[in-house]
């Protein structure tokens, strides 16, 4: 019976090999790596058929065959499961090696306007219709505001506060018929801009409760020093009687020196480019007058009214110029970098930090609970700014910038602990904002940093009494407080604001660590609302 068996299911395979191409179906089968001693071998094994039908790919299987495979399981052993688990493993590790075999499918390129990239143009005209826009909105919002700083700057001159102080010039002298040599300032500067205040001696020492010339003097410079003024006119006592005496007389005559009676009084290291680009032209102007009304007017009637005795003064007595006595000069130009331009650097160094950390913010919130995150990101920002702070002062230092001028040998300190108030506020507003950004989107990092410096630049490189009211944001602005500080201490200048300047700095410290856990929930949930917006679109 077993014999039967063999040559039926023998000459079975047989026909089958016939029926199916003969001798190309056995070179497909040594194709696909069946070895053929086996299948001799084993041809009887209905498992062995069914190998072989599946690697062949057949799924139509005549009844016949169904029959006598199933009578042959249990002359071989096998179940129905386990006969068609080990086929459909053989099929698909078959199926494999073929796919294995295929040659890697590659993109390849095309050019712009192909049917192919259809998708991809729609793509890029929304991108790039947004971004322009973006732009657009940039420049007409940020942009405008450094634009308008600056623009007709005259119009504002109404603004600038100037004193005048015009002393005693008693004319006792030739039966009165010699005039007053600052007579006629009042009405020259009634044609001037700014808004002036004139005072001469007795109503200078009933306000600042002065008494001598020597006090009013020093009271004018104080003024101007303690930021009341922005420029200080100072007519000297005995002008006019100066000018007699070098001229009539001839004992102990010295010639007539108008630097010594017409003073112009500054500090030019409270704007640098502004107090003496724009402010110090008005006193340029009044000086212009009067040296026109001088010359032309007032000594030409002035020789005809006296007596002259001193021939040789004469050429003197015709030369009329003010004496500017700038008090807080810019005297070295290595400060236009410490006291402005490296103010600018500091803020925007405040970002490379932050960015330098991102990675590592990134890996620190998978692994430790929410409160510590608040904690950890404060404790490194603090300690990173005030290590930056220090070696940023200490490039100053080295380039032997004076600290002394106001605080002594404690300037550094002052220096130093002032840039890393400024440095943690502006970093913390950064930190802020940028986390915000990143989670959204990164590219538009740049407009953010670009329009918070346009933002503090303005109010702070220009001064506010030359720029409309709208610029009086400033004063609540990390840079305008921090240039302010860095003033006093290279420059000394009047100390009386530092108290406002640091409380900004150390209220926008406490206003970003408030601000900083919130933030961090807010950015979290745009990441997780980002990541199932993602995976919705896999699905």
């Amino acid at each position: 019976m077993s014999s039967d068996n063999t040559s039926t299911q023998s000459g079975s395979t047989g026909d089958e090999v016939q029926s199916f191409g003969g001798v190309d179906e056995i070179q497909h089968l040594d194709s696909h790596n069946i070895d053929d001693d086996y299948m001799l071998r084993n041809e009887n094994d209905p498992l062995t058929r069914a190998m072989t039908i599946g690697t062949l790919g057949f799924d139509d299987v005549e009844d016949n065959d169904s029959m006598s495979t199933a009578e042959d399981v249990n002359e071989f052993g096998y179940d129905e499961q386990t006969l068609t688990k080990r086929t459909r493993s053989h099929a698909k590790g078959e199926s494999e090696k073929d796919t294995s075999q295929m040659p890697a499918l590659t993109k390849k390129e095309t050019i712009f306007w192909s049917p192919h990239m259809k998708t991809e143009r729609k793509k890029i005209f929304y991108h790039f219709l947004f971004i322009n826009l973006i732009i657009i909105v940039f420049c007409f919002t940020a942009l405008v505001i450094i634009w308008g700083s600056t623009y007709k700057t005259t119009k504002y001159y109404h603004k600038i506060k100037i004193i005048g102080l015009i002393q005693d010039d008693d004319v006792s002298i030739y039966n009165g018929t010699v005039v007053p040599m600052s007579a006629s300032i009042p009405s020259i500067i009634s044609e001037l801009p700014g808004t002036w205040h004139m005072f001469n001696t007795s109503t200078f020492k009933a306000k600042y409760n002065v008494s001598t010339p020597e006090e009013m003097n020093k009271r004018m410079i104080k003024l101007i020093y303690d930021e009341k003024y922005w420029l200080g006119l100072n007519v000297v006592s005995n002008v006019t009687q100066s000018l007699y005496n070098s001229l009539a007389t001839t004992t102990n005559s010295q010639p007539f020196n108008s630097t010594n009676f017409f003073q112009v009084i500054y500090e030019s290291a409270r704007d640098p480019i502004h107090v003496r680009g724009f402010m110090l032209p008005i006193m340029e102007s009044l000086e212009t007058a009067f040296k026109t009304y001088y010359s032309y007017n007032y000594i030409p009637s002035f020789l005809d009214n006296i007596t002259i005795s001193n021939y040789g003064n004469i050429g003197e007595a015709g030369l009329i110029a003010f004496n500017y006595i700038d008090h807080r000069p810019y005297y070295d130009r290595i400060l236009f970098i410490v006291a402005q331009i490296a103010c600018v650097f500091a803020l925007v160094f405040t970002v490379f930090q932050f960015i330098a950390y991102s990675r590592l913010h990134g890996e620190v919130t998978k692994l430790v609970k929410r409160r510590h995150k608040v904690y950890y990101r404060i404790g490194l920002s603090l300690i990173t700014h005030f290590i930056s702070s220090l070696f940023w002062c200490t490039v100053h230092a080295v380039y032997q910038v004076d600290f002394t001028r106001a605080f002594g040998r404690g300037g550094f300190m002052v220096c130093w602990m002032s840039t890393w108030l400024f440095m943690w506020a502006v970093g913390g507003i950064n930190e802020n904002v940028l986390s915000i950004i990143f989670a959204v989107n990164p590219p538009y990092l740049g407009f953010w940093v670009l329009g918070f410096t346009i933002i503090n630049i303005s109010s702070t490189f220009f001064p506010l009494v030359l720029d409309n009211a709208f610029y009086r944001y400033g004063y609540f602005m990390p840079l305008h407080n921090f240039v302010d500080i860095t003033r006093v201490i290279f420059f000394d200048l009047s100390k009386h604001h530092m108290g406002r300047n640091y409380g900004i700095l150390v209220a926008w410290i406490c206003i970003n660590t408030a601000l900083l856990p919130l933030n961090m929930r807010f950015v979290d949930w745009l990441v997780k609302r980002q990541q199932k917006k993602a995976q919705q679109q896999k699905k």
